[in-house]
């Protein structure tokens, strides 16, 4: 059994992004598909961690303008906390409309509570 614990890619199209949580390896991870047009992200992490991710996008050359979308297992803050800062920096600043989250209802409805009030 092999464990994969560092970012980087661990087989074909996919990738572990380390959050680096707290300052601290290995307690997060969102994983990254990238078929060199497409990528999709599953889980986001919390907000401190956009940044990480972002960085960890352009170190292997994924545009922002191919991110398409943001799947979501559910809302606890280490899974989905950065969903919004991700949205407004990728659907807004970088004007990718294309750009989706996929999630359920419940995690929906407090995701457009956060982009409305947040």
């Amino acid at each position: 059994m092999t464990i994969i614990t560092e970012s980087g890619k661990f087989m074909e199209n996919l990738y572990l992004i380390d959050t680096e949580q707290f300052l601290n390896k290995r307690i997060t991870t969102v994983f990254c598909y990238w078929d060199g047009e497409n990528c999709y992200l599953i889980d986001i992490g919390t907000s401190d961690n956009v940044q990480t991710i972002l960085s960890f996008l352009k170190k292997i050359e994924i545009p922002l303008s191919k991110v398409k979308g943001l799947f979501l297992t559910h809302y606890h803050f280490d899974h989905g906390g950065g969903a919004s800062k991700l949205w407004k920096l990728i659907h807004r600043k970088v004007e990718n409309s294309n750009f989706k989250i996929i999630t359920t209802i419940e995690t929906k409805e407090k995701l457009n509570f956060r982009l409305s009030y947040g």
